[in-house]
């Protein structure tokens, strides 16, 4: 079994539509990457996770949107996740291979970002 981090961010897209961000990474760098640039807005995001995986399970979950401060200066202000404070344990173990999908909530996921629409 494989070891890798999971990032799913559920938010508003237009007309009460939602889209969802789906990141399968095996890369901490990759990661940290990844979460310096998401957009993250309290108002207009319903969920941001990080779910880290260890030998096919899941080891923990982060809620990112609960380090995104809503002060109310900006309404539509999107903001990265602070991880001042939380810690993202190291991957273990063999690291999932580039193009090996991943089962989550019973689809298959590849290494990157695939997007939902609803």
């Amino acid at each position: 079994m494989y070891s890798w981090y999971f990032v799913r961010r559920v938010g508003m897209a237009n007309n009460n539509d939602t889209i969802t961000d789906c990141f399968v990474l095996g890369d901490r760098d990759d990661l940290l990457r990844v979460l310096s640039t998401l957009d993250v807005n309290p108002n207009c995001t319903d969920s941001c996770t990080l779910q880290v995986y260890r030998d096919g399970r899941s080891l923990c979950t982060v809620d990112l949107l609960a380090t995104v401060p809503d002060d109310g200066s900006d309404e539509f202000e999107c903001r990265p996740p602070d991880l001042t404070g939380i810690t993202v344990p190291a991957l273990s173990g063999p690291v999932l291979p580039l193009g090996h999908p991943v089962l989550i909530d019973g689809g298959p996921l590849h290494y990157g970002c695939t997007s939902f629409y609803n």
